[in-house]
């Protein structure tokens, strides 16, 4: 018995009147995008980095983008508000700016979309713009990265409600009944080059300092994770951990199990290192820890004798102990499956009720509260591939992503 024809219906092109209402809804989110510069240059400066295209075709409903444009159903667009249509547009700029699509790897696609939604949707809280009420937003993990919040039970809860009547498309996927299809969809591509985001980004702001001078502080942390100045991480880092043993400094004969990696190193006669090291243990930062503890701890060894305070921390202190120039110890030995939260007060609060420590390293993404006044000692922040800076004290040291410099740390 022949199997049964499957008719196959044929896609047509816009028609006339489809075709003026891509023309009306590109003239009112033009406007839109000029209105935006009046309340919120910084995201429409960037805005005006992307062509923005109405389309009507049914593989897209709402709107999405490939980091060169912006691509909304014209349908869609003209049953919005106002405030609405501003709010879409910004999220597609953020998702833009903050290089979402590029970020993803290997992570889940629903889980994922609800989990940069949710940063996004902060970002654009924290520039004053209005949300809707349905929209992707966990209050209590406003300031965590997309990478943290995907960790989160958040993201099973989001599933079953929805990501909103606004929320956008993160592909097209494949449609087989497609009525409509749009040729100026076509040329939608995610998997396109992202790289030039971070220099657009740090571009407009420097236009935004010159003219307005310093910028917010959630988007000055956001656009400083993109200021990393090419410089060796190891320098920066023997830099920041030679100040807290002064400027007496002898050299001494090179330590022989040093010797076979050409390494001939100061060191400091009758005088121990002691270094604080927070480790933020939130479930992005974990597989960066280990080439940044062994890069610290063949520091520390080379000054012959140190001690390292390690307190391991999310919400709240998981552990706290000393390792020394007599001791082992290995980085894989942490647990990162905490509840997915981050506080970088904890152990700032902690550190207050003690003596004070020479300094203090604090190996982090940077998403969780940090305290607004800096501490009498001087802090390094060690920041892993999309963190942003937490403070507008302290001294950065970036952790570049791989696209930008295989396992390096930049400052």
């Amino acid at each position: 018995m022949s199997a049964p024809a499957v008719a196959i219906a044929r896609s047509r092109r816009p028609d006339a009147a489809e075709e003026g209402l891509k023309r009306a809804a590109g003239r009112l989110w033009e406007a839109d995008r000029a209105r935006l510069m009046l309340r919120h240059p910084f995201v429409a400066m960037l805005a005006m980095r992307l062509d923005l295209v109405p389309v009507v075709d049914d593989r897209l409903s709402t709107a999405c983008t490939d980091g060169e444009r912006v691509f909304v159903d014209a349908r869609f667009l003209h049953g919005l508000s106002a405030a609405d249509r501003a709010f879409v547009l910004a999220h597609e700029v953020w998702h833009c700016a903050a290089r979402h699509l590029l970020r993803r790897g290997p992570r889940e696609a629903e889980r994922w979309n609800i989990a940069v939604d949710h940063e996004v949707n902060a970002l654009l809280r924290d520039e004053g713009l209005a949300l809707p009420d349905d929209c992707i937003y966990f209050p209590e993990r406003h300031g965590q990265n997309a990478e943290t919040v995907y960790a989160s039970p958040d993201c099973d809860a989001a599933r079953a409600t929805g990501r909103g009547r606004l929320a956008d498309q993160h592909s097209l996927g494949a449609r087989p009944e497609v009525a409509v299809r749009d040729g100026d969809l076509d040329v939608f591509d995610p998997t396109g080059d992202w790289g030039q985001w971070p220099a657009r980004v740090v571009a407009v702001a420097q236009q935004l300092e010159r003219l307005h001078g310093q910028l917010p502080a959630g988007m000055r942390q956001f656009v400083e994770s993109y200021r990393k100045p090419q410089v060796d991480w190891r320098r920066v880092l023997a830099r920041f951990v030679t100040r807290t043993l002064g400027d007496q400094r002898a050299w001494l004969p090179p330590s022989r199990r040093w010797i076979h990696r050409g390494l001939y190193l100061p060191s400091r006669r009758g005088h121990r290192l002691d270094l604080t090291v927070a480790i933020d243990t939130s479930a992005s930062t974990a597989a960066y820890l280990p080439t940044f503890m062994g890069e610290l701890m063949g520091l520390a060894a080379s000054f012959g004798r140190y001690r390292l305070r390690l307190i391991c921390c999310d919400v709240e202190i998981q552990s706290d102990f000393e390792i020394t120039d007599e001791t082992r110890w290995d980085p894989a030995e942490l647990d990162f499956s905490g509840a997915g939260g981050t506080s970088l007060t904890t152990v700032f609060r902690q550190l207050a009720r003690e003596t004070p420590p020479p300094a203090l390293i604090y190996f982090t993404d940077g998403y969780g509260p940090a305290p607004r006044r800096a501490p009498a000692y001087p802090v390094l922040w060690a920041l892993t591939p999309g963190a942003r800076l937490p403070a507008p004290w302290g001294e950065p040291l970036w952790l570049v992503l791989p696209t930008d410099a295989p396992g390096g740390f930049t400052h």
